[in-house]
C-alpha cells in the first residue's frame, strides 16, 4: 500500500506554492511602484540645480565681461528686476518687475541686490553687488536659493 501512495504522487505546484510566488511578485511589483516617482523627482530635482549651477557660471562671466556690474539692480523684494532663465528643466529669459512669493518648478529667477535668508531672498544685509539665483524643487523645501556675489 505504501508503494502505492508513492507511485500516485506527480510532479506539480500545490496551489499554496502557487499564492506564495504570486504573493511575493505582488510585493516586488508595489516597491517597484512606489520607488519610480521618486527617482523621477529627484531627476527633475537634479536638473534644475544643474541648470541653476550653470547659471551661476553664466552670471559670473558676464560680470566679469560687464567690468564687475550685475544685469539688474534691486531696491526691495517687492519691486525688484529679475531675470528668469529656463534651460533643459528651467525655460527662456525674460523681464520682470516683481518677483513671486514662491518661484514655480520651471524657472529660475536671477535676483540682483539680495542675498539668501535660508530658501528665501531677501535685501536685509545685502549690497548692490549680491546675487541669488531662486528656484523651486520637488519636494519638503518647495524652493532653493543660491547666492554669488
Amino acid at each position: 500500500m505504501y508503494k502505492k501512495l508513492q507511485q500516485r504522487k506527480q510532479g506539480g505546484f500545490t496551489i499554496i506554492e502557487v499564492l506564495i510566488v504570486l504573493a511575493i511578485a505582488g510585493l516586488i511589483m508595489v516597491v517597484v511602484f512606489l520607488a519610480v516617482p521618486n527617482l523621477q523627482r529627484s531627476q527633475r530635482n537634479n536638473a534644475r540645480k544643474s541648470d541653476a549651477n550653470n547659471m551661476l557660471q553664466n552670471l559670473s562671466e558676464y560680470i566679469g565681461n560687464a567690468n564687475g556690474s550685475l544685469p539688474s539692480s534691486c531696491t526691495s523684494l517687492s519691486a525688484c528686476s529679475w531675470i528668469t532663465y529656463k534651460p533643459a528643466q528651467l525655460t527662456t529669459v525674460t523681464y520682470g518687475t516683481t518677483v513671486p512669493a514662491t518661484p514655480d518648478k520651471a524657472t529660475a529667477y536671477l535676483i540682483s541686490g539680495v542675498v539668501c535668508n535660508g530658501v528665501t531672498p531677501t535685501t536685509t544685509g545685502a549690497t548692490s553687488r549680491d546675487y541669488v539665483i531662486w528656484y523651486g524643487i520637488e519636494g519638503s523645501t518647495g524652493t532653493v536659493c543660491t547666492q554669488g556675489s
